[in-house]
């Protein structure tokens, strides 16, 4: 599976040393998911039926599905959902300076009958389609593993940047908190000496609820 770091080779070498702790306990996130594609394999089609009609209940009007990720989120040992969507003209409205379009992120709780219940939703996790800069969208991908989500980026011009923003599920409020929210930049023309790490942690940022959390664009 390719990651996000791709988009930084030849600098991978670089990018082992100086994210070896920032990655130490976070899932590291797939590519950006092509999500008409998953959800039009060929088998198995009742599968693929199925998952569109359960989730029909949480589609917004004038969206559309952005991503769709699968896996435990809660640590209950059943299949929850990630939903992100986008506005169908985001293209056109959203202004980064002025208005970013929201793209909503639903995290869907798998019940022990099967069904999926909205447990928390954020408007800002997922940055805008033109957050990217000259890189165009900047949404990589989102991972689940064990008790944490990560929602990854990369953008830029001249100065590149990643951000991967890291939830982790908490079993005595059965909430998620912002764990981790960081990454590098560097600068495309002279990466080797030019590159910098920027993680935040609890420490800096405090306690933060999943549905409570805001970029600095969302601000």
């Amino acid at each position: 599976m390719k990651s996000l770091f791709i988009h930084l080779f030849p600098l991978l070498t670089l990018l082992s040393a100086c994210g070896a702790k920032y990655h130490e306990d976070l899932p590291v996130a797939g590519a950006k998911t092509e999500v008409k594609e998953a959800l039009n394999q060929p088998e198995p089609a009742q599968e693929n039926a199925t998952s569109q009609h359960e989730l029909s209940p949480f589609f917004l009007e004038g969206h559309e599905v952005l991503d769709i990720q699968k896996g435990d989120i809660n640590n209950d040992r059943l299949d929850d959902v990630i939903l992100i969507q986008k506005a169908t003209d985001e293209v056109e409205t959203s202004d980064v300076i002025d208005h970013p379009t929201p793209r909503p992120l639903m995290l869907l709780l798998r019940q022990p009958n099967g069904e999926l219940q909205l447990a928390a939703r954020n408007d800002y996790i997922v940055l805008c389609v033109d957050c990217g800069g000259m890189m165009g969208d900047p949404y990589q991908g989102t991972t689940i593993k064990n008790n944490y989500f990560s929602v990854e980026h990369y953008g830029g011009s001249a100065w590149r940047w990643s951000r991967i923003i890291t939830f982790k599920y908490q079993s005595d409020s059965q909430h998620w908190y912002l764990h981790k929210d960081g990454g590098v930049s560097f600068h495309a023309a002279n990466p080797d000496s030019t590159m910098e790490e920027s993680v935040k942690t609890v420490k800096d940022f405090g306690v933060i609820r999943f549905e409570d959390y805001k970029t600095d664009e969302a601000e």
